[in-house]
Formats: structure tokens, C-alpha cells, sequence
């Protein structure tokens, strides 16, 4: 042997016939009873077309929340921002007080997020 590689070179290409081995799980006979039986598998489909619609839903929920509290934001001072990337571009130093004074601002829109209730609501964890 080849210390572990090729070991299956020998039997590659010795039939012309060639299939592939695919996994698949197949019920038992009492567990495809009990699928039947308890209509497992309309659920899954049902809840599979409703997932859609309720994703749909939630898009524009988020979407509309997002576009609201991001056009209400108009107590944020973005001069020094644009200063500071003005400098950037111009002289390429200044990188180190761009990265800060773009946290700040993240900090401020989160912070606008943050304090709407319905951010409470969107982002309940266990």
C-alpha cells in the first residue's frame, strides 16, 4: 500500500458499470405507520408552504421597522465622519480615528434601535 492514499486506485475503472452510493432514510414499517397515521408528512408540507408566507411577512415587517428608525435618525452629527474620511482619502494616514469615529456612529444607530420597543420585541433571546 501507499501509506494510506490510493487505497482504492486497484478498483477504480475495472467495471464499465458505475453507480453511486446515495444515503437515504428510510421508516422502518411501524414508523412509516406512524407517519401515515399521524399525518406527518402533510404538517411538514403545510408548514413548509406557510413558511413562505410568513417569511414574506416578516421581510417587510423588518424592512419597514428598519426603514423607519434609520429615516428618523436626524440627531446625529455626521460632519466629523465625513471630515475624518476626507482626511483619509487625502493623505491615507488618519485610519486609526476613521475606524473610532465609525464605531461611534454603529453605536448611535444601534443605540436609535435599541431604544424602540419593537427592537425589544425582534430580538428576544432564549
Amino acid at each position: 500500500m501507499n501509506n494510506g492514499t490510493n487505497n482504492f486506485q486497484n478498483f477504480i475503472g475495472i467495471s464499465s458499470l458505475q453507480k453511486t452510493l446515495r444515503n437515504a432514510l428510510i421508516p422502518t414499517e411501524t414508523t412509516q405507520q406512524f407517519i401515515v397515521k399521524n399525518g406527518i408528512i402533510k404538517e411538514d408540507e403545510l408548514r413548509g408552504e406557510n413558511r413562505q408566507i410568513l417569511k414574506d411577512i416578516m421581510d417587510d415587517y423588518y424592512r419597514g421597522f428598519i426603514s423607519e428608525t434609520l429615516s428618523s435618525i436626524d440627531d446625529i452629527d455626521w460632519t466629523s465622519l465625513f471630515e475624518k474620511m476626507e482626511i483619509q482619502l487625502k493623505n491615507g494616514d488618519n485610519k486609526d480615528t476613521l475606524i473610532k469615529e465609525q464605531a461611534e456612529k454603529r453605536k448611535a444607530i444601534y443605540k436609535k434601535f435599541a431604544d424602540d420597543d419593537r427592537f425589544k420585541i425582534c430580538s428576544v433571546q432564549n
